[in-house]
């Protein structure tokens, strides 16, 4: 069952609410890929996972559909999007805590040449939890590095 409601933006798949539907995903990463003007942009995949997360390898970028239940807004997703976009624009093959927060930083910069608000979008790293803390650094020092205070 596939359903859209005008205004609200739901998508009703299979009994699963999702705040971001596959199509509204693919436009704002083409926006994100376009602004920054990336010639040879990674593949966007939307996985049938329910597990929330997003992540870069080569010329594939995933986003799980768990992702796209769990972020609430444009600005969200523009993060995310621009974080996995900046994993592959600085060429990191693995995460580290620096590489985080190069990720961070240049996808955050990415999103606002895209014409998203990347404090607005920020709310989504105070809300996703790492699995692996030895790679990911906690929420506060990855938003206060934002300067979005």
């Amino acid at each position: 069952m596939t359903k859209i409601v005008i205004g609200i933006l739901l998508c009703v798949v299979i009994g699963h609410a999702f705040a971001m539907s596959p199509k509204e995903t693919e436009q704002i990463y083409r926006k994100i890929v376009s602004a920054n003007r990336i010639s040879i942009a990674p593949r966007l995949v939307i996985s049938n996972s329910q597990e929330v997360n997003a992540s870069s390898a080569g010329l594939r970028i995933t986003v799980n559909r768990g992702m796209l239940g769990f972020v609430k807004n444009q600005d969200e997703m523009a993060l995310v999007l621009g974080h996995e976009l900046a994993h592959y624009k600085l060429g990191h093959s693995h995460s580290t805590p620096s590489n985080e927060y190069a990720a961070d930083s240049l996808g955050a910069v990415m999103e606002n040449r895209a014409g998203y608000n990347s404090c607005n979008g920020a709310a989504v790293i105070y809300r996703f939890h790492s699995h692996d803390s030895s790679t990911h650094p906690d929420s506060d020092s990855r938003y206060s590095k934002l300067k979005c205070n």
